[in-house]
């Protein structure tokens, strides 16, 4: 028996992205998946196995019945043609008391738990995800572990796979005497995997980190075979907006309200604003509420006013979450008319996320978890900004 390190966390597959959307056309070109599940998952038989992409986690793409331990999805990719990122997922549940007091809850919790697939490249790694790519895509199972995890394999690579299970990673710098050659090195890996889709998400998830005439030069290195895909469009919207526009300025957005109007993002001429970008489904996020509860009535007659941003897809979970965290402060959520614009603008690579902004509307900082010491730098900074 081999020990696997789990690079995933087996509780949530929630990740943000926007949306990509599906067709059932039937000019589009089909991925089929299919394999046999590990015999240490035999409990299944009979039971719904669901492909998810992870640009779309709250509605899969496709579910089965798994028949003999055997399992077979027919997929129509999406509109452009173009390979996503998928988990197959069954249904599973626990009474982990640490796992329920984190996500709030008393009994038990629901979840949806993910295949893993052995990294054919790095010893003990096993992979939530792989990409599904044109024709076949099949998967075996692997070695169970002595932790109880059932692994699985896939029989052959694909452009899209090879670089996602070697872990390719680009190399960033602010240091500009380092800029040239990690431009050099990032070009290497383009031309090295051309129609890697893992690659493309790098450069847009960190597209600060270049100056333009850099990621347009890297960007048309890529094959026109991703051209289609939401991150090209999205790093080429991005260019054009970034040539006109300063993105350190802060631009009141009007955007959906709880209730299904809209209006502008701050309305009450508070100067010193507090932007938090988050999500029902995001555990951290919720689990910063407390501190950004006593925050507000620090500092809510003070000049300062705070928002929250949802980037949900779902608003029905969006307004549940709302009824039971009970946060005083204005609510929105973005929509599909805002939500790449938002994205462009904010740099929104993770959640949670927050922007202070000052009386001239410059973001003085951003902030990823209010950890202790971040918290009391954010504390700081807003009363400094509230008593000049």
């Amino acid at each position: 028996m081999k020990f696997y390190k789990l690079y995933f966390s087996i509780v949530s597959l929630f990740l943000f992205s926007s949306c990509q959307i599906f067709s059932t056309s039937a000019q589009l070109k089909k991925a089929i998946v299919h394999g046999t599940l590990s015999p240490g998952l035999s409990k299944l038989e009979g039971h719904k196995l669901y492909v998810y992409s992870t640009n779309k986690t709250y509605l899969p793409v496709d579910s089965t019945i798994i028949k003999n331990g055997n399992f077979r999805f027919e997929i129509s990719l999406n509109r452009q043609n173009i390979p996503f990122r998928a988990r197959i997922v069954y249904s599973d549940t626990t009474r982990d008391k640490k796992l329920l007091d984190y996500y709030k809850e008393k009994e038990y919790i629901y979840f949806l738990r993910p295949l893993g697939i052995i990294n054919p490249y790095i010893k003990n790694v096993v992979e939530p995800s792989f990409y599904v790519d044109f024709g076949e895509n099949v998967i075996f199972p692997g070695e169970d572990t002595k932790t109880g995890f059932h692994t699985h394999r896939l029989a052959s690579n694909s452009p899209q796979n090879d670089p996602f299970f070697k872990h390719v990673e680009i190399r960033l710098t602010h240091d500009s005497l380092q800029k040239k050659g990690v431009v050099a090195y990032n070009i290497k890996l383009i031309k090295q995997y051309p129609q890697s889709l893992y690659l493309l998400d790098q450069f847009f998830a960190n597209r600060d980190h270049f100056t333009l005439i850099e990621l347009k030069s890297m960007l048309n290195l890529f094959d026109t075979a991703i051209t289609n895909s939401n991150n090209y469009k999205k790093i080429k919207l991005y260019l054009e907006y970034k040539k006109d526009n300063n993105t350190t300025i802060f631009k009141n957005d009007i955007l959906e309200t709880e209730n299904g109007g809209s209006q502008q993002m701050f309305n009450n001429g508070n100067n010193i604003k507090l932007l938090i970008f988050w999500a029902s489904w995001c555990a951290p996020c919720r689990a910063e509420i407390p501190n950004l509860k006593r925050i507000d009535s620090t500092f809510k007659n003070r000049n300062f006013s705070m928002v929250s941003i949802s980037i949900d897809d779902n608003k029905e979970s969006w307004k549940r979450a709302l009824n039971y965290e009970k946060m005083p402060w204005q609510q929105y959520v973005v929509s599909d008319n805002n939500r790449d614009l938002l994205n462009i603008r904010y740099t929104i690579a993770s959640i949670p996320l927050i922007f202070l902004i000052d009386d001239k509307n410059n973001i003085v900082q951003k902030y990823q978890n209010l950890d202790s010491v971040t918290l009391r730098n954010l504390e700081s900074k807003i009363f400094a900004l509230t008593h000049q």
